[in-house]
């Protein structure tokens, strides 16, 4: 192999290595990081209230209604959805669904 193929090799290497990357990342942010992180609050029956983690008392914040289902799957340290309680911190995935934010999936964080 003479030298201009080598480096015709070396850049294709190259090329299929930042095409990897990118893959990589972009399936990371579309499919595992989560949409939203936070403490439940307001827990009821089928719905809680979502606000950041470390909120200051005198800011302001989004807090998000979240809905879900015994469909909804609960990984982390809980299996259902009897192990959500109030003040556990949690990543949620969520779809909306008529205007309504439900979750798909939610990792108890910390009990």
């Amino acid at each position: 192999m003479n030298s201009h193929i080598m480096g015709e090799l070396k850049a294709l290497i190259i090329i299929l290595s930042i095409i990897l990357v990118l893959f990589v990342v972009v399936f990371y942010w579309n499919f595992i990081k989560s949409d939203y992180r936070g403490v439940i609050t307001k827990l009821q029956e089928d719905t809680f209230a979502l606000e950041p983690i470390n909120a200051d008392e005198e800011a302001d914040y989004n807090v998000y209604k979240i809905y879900f289902s015994e469909d909804t799957k609960i990984s982390g340290k809980g299996t259902t959805v009897d192990d959500l309680e109030e003040r556990q911190q949690i990543r949620v995935w969520v779809e909306e669904i008529n205007e309504r934010m439900v979750a798909n999936k939610i990792n108890i964080i910390e009990k």
